[in-house]
């Protein structure tokens, strides 16, 4: 896991993993431990907690591209990758030493990686609902905006904010909203001119880790759920998941390399080769296999370049287009915080976010358009 990028070949520098599929369960599983502590939760619990946040994300060598084009579904994998074998006795003599019920440990788990449980624990690390923010969404986006935008940005080292609104302050008042917008720009620079993956990127503005910060953030509040304390705080990570969607795992230049890569995998014939080989090998393992068939292409900077969307306005495809749909944008609005002293969806706590969201994604989410290659002449 530590050597599986967290946003896969067709979204990073092949082969240079600056956020790993490892690194982002690691922080998930401390994240768990500092909340479920600070909510007087038992040591049993936030032990639980920090193992669910360590093995929610089973996951392929090559990130959500390679899911996506091997029909790969976390939740029915999860078994045999965590719990079969020598390594799944390990886990269980674990779960032993730390003082857990092997048994029940391995069923929390399980149900929580599928999304079925509703538990204090499993709902603030894997929750059941894609409306709600827990801390794998949390995690990826803070992780995100710092490691995998190709813009170097947030600074863990600050103590200070940026923003010291509460609750009311307008988007266009508040520094961090203003960055998140400014890096979505600069994102796009990369994109367009071909500069995806490159190791000096185009600077951008520094974030600042109090910012973010959600271990003080959220709250249990039984027979409700888990509470944002300040909207504020989360409308940071509302926005900045707005401008991830857009700039960085939808956008054109990342889904073309992504379509073209499952396309040839299922042309080829491949799809059970490659799936069984990802599940069992790290991202570079996963470029020799695909080099094998000449298909690392696609993983590298040349592919990233030349993509655009179209409307998809009914017309004949011209050579180098394809329809394509993009999924809903999970952006957690639903999330429960407290303004005023009372607890409502953070989605009627701040339409003036809610604004902002919708000229970031431009109705992109769940889209039907046509991705364009202009260089589809050029391609192996």
């Amino acid at each position: 896991m530590m050597r599986v990028g967290q946003l896969g070949l067709c979204r990073e520098a092949p082969t240079i993993n600056e956020w790993s599929r490892g690194q982002h369960s690691a922080s998930v599983g401390l994240l768990a431990w500092s909340i479920l502590n600070s909510n007087k939760f038992s040591l049993k619990d936030c032990i639980l907690g920090y193992a669910m946040g360590l093995l929610h994300d089973p996951h392929p060598a090559g990130g959500d591209g390679i899911k996506i084009a091997l029909g790969i579904n976390e939740s029915s994998v999860a078994e045999n990758y965590f719990f079969t074998g020598e390594a799944g006795e390990k886990l269980m003599q674990w779960f032993e030493g730390v003082g857990l019920n092997p048994k029940h440990a391995r069923e929390e788990i399980l149900a929580m990686i599928r999304r079925e449980s509703t538990s204090p624990i499993a709902s603030l690390v894997h929750g059941k609902s894609k409306d709600l923010a827990d801390l794998d969404w949390l995690g990826y986006t803070l992780s995100d905006i710092a490691k995998g935008s190709s813009i170097r940005t947030l600074n863990r080292w600050y103590l200070d904010k940026d923003c010291h609104g509460h609750t009311d302050i307008a988007p266009e008042e508040c520094a961090v909203m203003q960055k998140l917008l400014l890096t979505s720009d600069q994102q796009d620079l990369i994109h367009y001119n071909g500069e995806y993956g490159m190791g000096s990127p185009i600077q951008s503005a520094v974030f600042r880790y109090q910012d973010f910060d959600p271990i003080p953030q959220l709250t249990w509040e039984q027979h409700v759920g888990w509470v944002f304390k300040d909207p504020e705080v989360l409308a940071h990570y509302v926005v900045a998941s707005a401008y991830l969607h857009r700039s960085l795992y939808f956008h054109p230049c990342v889904q073309g390399p992504e379509h073209m890569l499952a396309q040839k995998i299922q042309e080829m014939g491949l799809v059970e080769k490659i799936r069984n080989e990802a599940m069992k090998i790290d991202d570079d393992g996963l470029i020799e296999v695909l080099k094998g068939y000449n298909l690392d292409y696609w993983t590298g900077e040349e592919a990233h370049s030349g993509w655009r969307y179209d409307h998809n306005d009914g017309r004949d495809l011209k050579p180098g287009e394809c329809r394509i749909k993009l999924p809903v944008f999970h952006l957690r609005m639903g999330t429960l915080v407290r303004k005023n002293g009372k607890i409502m969806p953070f989605l009627e706590a701040r339409p003036d976010t809610m604004e902002l969201v919708k000229q970031i994604i431009a109705e992109r989410s769940g889209a039907s358009l046509i991705l364009v290659d202009d260089l589809y002449k050029t391609r192996p």
